[in-house]
């Protein structure tokens, strides 16, 4: 059975993390970083990647935000061409998130 991805992303992350570390150490050994110095390091690591996901997060927000704009104006232009035609537009098709996603759309 496939994995959730959500399961998939946790033990993926949960891996680049202990393998990251584990790295890390090797070359502080080698430097010679006393605790404080690591625990900075891995501070500044965390904060970027925080960064990182929450720019990943905005940015595919503004993926559905764009797909919605897209979908409000394609409804929108088949009104005004229903209108023009004097044709009845199927009802279903101008319901606002009618239970699909985005890309059913």
């Amino acid at each position: 059975a496939m994995s959730p991805p959500g399961q998939i992303i946790r033990e993926s992350l949960t891996t680049l993390a202990s393998v990251t570390v584990s790295q890390l150490e090797e070359v502080w050994d080698e430097i010679g970083y006393n605790p404080e110095e690591r625990d900075s390091q891995l501070s500044a690591l965390v904060s970027s990647f925080r960064c990182l996901c929450e720019d990943k997060v905005a940015e595919e927000r503004g993926v559905a935000e764009t797909f919605r704009q897209t979908i409000a104006d394609a409804k929108e232009e088949m009104r005004n061409t229903s209108q023009a035609l004097r044709v009845d537009v199927d009802g279903i098709l101008m319901e606002e998130n009618n239970g699909q996603s985005l890309t059913d759309e």
